[in-house]
C-alpha cells in the first residue's frame, strides 16, 4: 500500500515523544516508569521487559476509550520485533516464559498475538467465536527481527496470520466483529495486567488498518507505509 488508505494508525515507538505522538491516528502512552529504546530495523524500538519488577510495562493506544480506535469488522495489525534475552523454537520457548507481543481490546471483540509453550498463538475473538491458531514450526531467534503481522475479515470470515510477510497460518470461519472503542495495548495482554507476561525485547513500527491485507512485504522494506493489496 503505498498511500495513506486504510491507515487508521501509524506509531514507530522510537522514542518518548514519538509514543505519545502517533503518525497517523491515536497518541500512545508508555505505561513504564524508565522508558528504553533499542536499535531495531528502522530505527529505536521501545524496549518491553518481560517481568512487572517496575511498575506497568507495555504502550497502550486509546486508554481513555473516548475516541475513535476500534478493533474493526475487517482489519490488520503488522509491527516489528527482536526478542532480547529469549528465543522461540518451535513449541519451546528458551525460558519458558509467556511473552505477550500485542492484545486490542480487554473485552470482546480482541485481538491478540503471544508466544507461549505452545508456539506462537494469534487469536481474533467476537464474543462467541475465537478463530485461532498456535504455529509450532516457526523460529523467533534472540535479537532476531522479524515482522508479526495479522488480518482479518468479518464479511469473508477470514483470519490470516503472518510471519515476514509470509502466511503460515489461517482460521477462517464463523467471525462477526461489532467495532467498539479499545485499547491496543503493545507488549502486554492489557495496560492493567500485572502478571509478568511482557514481550521481552524491542517493538516498532506499530501500523493498524482497517483493511484486510495479504502483502506485508513493503513493511519488511521501509518504515513508511506499508502492506499490499486488498484482497481476498
Amino acid at each position: 500500500m503505498s498511500s495513506m488508505e486504510g491507515i487508521l494508525l501509524w506509531n514507530t515507538l522510537s522514542s518518548t515523544a514519538d509514543i505519545e505522538n502517533s503518525r497517523v491516528g491515536e497518541d500512545g502512552e508508555n505505561l513504564k516508569d524508565s522508558p528504553a529504546y533499542a536499535k531495531v530495523k528502522f530505527e529505536n524500538g521501545a524496549t518491553i521487559p518481560k517481568t512487572q519488577s517496575v511498575a506497568l510495562k507495555d504502550i497502550v493506544f486509546n486508554k481513555a476509550k473516548a475516541s475513535a480506535l476500534q478493533l474493526p469488522a475487517e482489519g490488520s495489525l503488522s509491527y516489528t520485533i527482536k526478542p532480547n534475552g529469549w528465543s522461540l523454537t518451535n513449541t519451546t520457548t528458551s525460558d519458558g516464559a509467556i511473552h505477550r507481543l500485542s492484545f486490542f481490546g480487554t473485552v470482546a471483540p480482541y485481538s491478540g498475538i503471544q508466544v507461549n509453550a505452545g508456539g506462537l498463538n494469534y487469536n481474533v475473538f467476537d464474543g462467541t467465536n475465537n478463530r485461532t491458531e498456535t504455529i509450532t514450526d516457526q523460529t523467533l531467534g534472540d535479537g532476531v527481527e522479524n515482522l508479526i503481522s495479522i488480518a482479518w475479515s468479518s464479511a469473508s470470515n477470514l483470519v490470516r496470520f503472518y510471519l515476514n510477510a509470509v502466511q503460515i497460518g489461517s482460521a477462517d470461519g464463523t467471525l462477526s466483529i461489532t467495532p467498539g472503542n479499545q485499547w491496543l495495548c503493545i507488549g502486554n495482554r492489557y495496560w492493567s495486567d500485572s502478571n509478568a507476561k511482557g514481550f521481552g525485547g524491542e517493538i516498532e513500527n506499530v501500523k493498524l488498518y482497517n483493511t484486510y491485507e495479504t502483502d506485508f512485504s513493503n513493511d519488511l522494506n521501509h518504515r513508511g507505509f506499508g502492506g499490499g493489496k486488498k484482497r481476498r
